[in-house]
């Protein structure tokens, strides 16, 4: 892996669902699918990533709250989130970390600005007060952004990546939960016959189609990597909550069936 931390990712013995065999999870080549996993007798190859990896990952920086909303906000927007987590770590600014802020940034307001729309004074200035609060929060280490840049560059089959990711995890202890619960996830995969540790998974699943989505996601691609997938879905436990809500656990996909119809004719 590459960046500007990276920690050493051995090949473990693997579990009782784990496959010895399997290669480094950064140098795993993508086209490699093993005939036991769910969907190769329709030509359809099955991916897994886990969005809750890098969700944990944000809750864990020693930074400011205001810059972990900005970068769970945007983890469905891969070049927002590296521009983000960049200023973050001081080797970029944006504009509003050099304006020069109000002291009473209420009065302010309400003597220069002409308000158009719904936000009122307080609104807007309790938004200002938390920007400037925010712009002068301290750096974040390169140890951290290295373990998101690090965690993000992880894929390849998934025994070899629960390895890779179980290396990190010992560094950084808020991912242990996460990967324990990918490890359970395999294990339930092969006591149903499904050969777990050799699906293809990439810890960055998701993230540009799969908005909402915050923790477990799969999809069934055909012979066509870059062709909308056969079966998409995940799980989205905090979408309830973010519609104002109660918490409730939810799990959701999609088949479509003229794609599938089309490959089972073997076009």
């Amino acid at each position: 892996t590459s960046g500007p931390w990276s920690p050493a990712i051995p090949a473990r013995p693997t579990p009782r669902s784990r496959s010895a065999g399997s290669a480094p999870c950064s140098s795993c080549p993508t086209s490699s699918r093993s005939g036991s996993v769910a969907g190769a007798g329709s030509g359809a190859a099955p991916v897994i990533g886990d969005l809750a990896l890098l969700f944990a990952a944000i809750d864990a920086l020693d930074t400011h709250e205001a810059r972990k909303i900005a970068l769970r906000r945007h983890v469905w927007r891969p070049r927002r989130f590296a521009r983000l987590l960049d200023r973050f770590a001081g080797n970029t600014r944006f504009a509003c970390d050099d304006r020069d802020w109000p002291t009473d940034v209420a009065s302010a307001v309400r003597n220069r600005a002409q308000l158009v729309g719904q936000r009122g004074v307080d609104e807007i200035a309790a938004r200002i007060e938390m920007l400037r609060e925010e712009a002068a929060a301290p750096r974040l280490s390169v140890e951290e952004v290295g373990m998101i840049t690090t965690l993000l560059s992880i894929r390849g089959t998934a025994a070899a990546c629960v390895n890779g990711l179980s290396a990190l995890a010992r560094s950084f202890p808020a991912l242990k939960g996460p990967v324990n619960r990918l490890e359970a996830r395999l294990d339930a995969l092969h006591s149903h016959g499904i050969d777990g540790a050799e699906l293809q998974f990439d810890a960055a699943f998701g993230r540009q189609s799969m908005e909402y989505y915050d923790g477990f996601t799969f999809a069934f691609r055909g012979p066509d990597a870059n062709a909308t997938p056969v079966a998409i879905g995940g799980r989205y436990d905090a979408l309830t909550r973010a519609l104002g809500g109660d918490v409730v656990p939810a799990v959701g996909g999609v088949i479509r069936p003229g794609i599938l119809a089309t490959m089972k004719d073997g076009h």
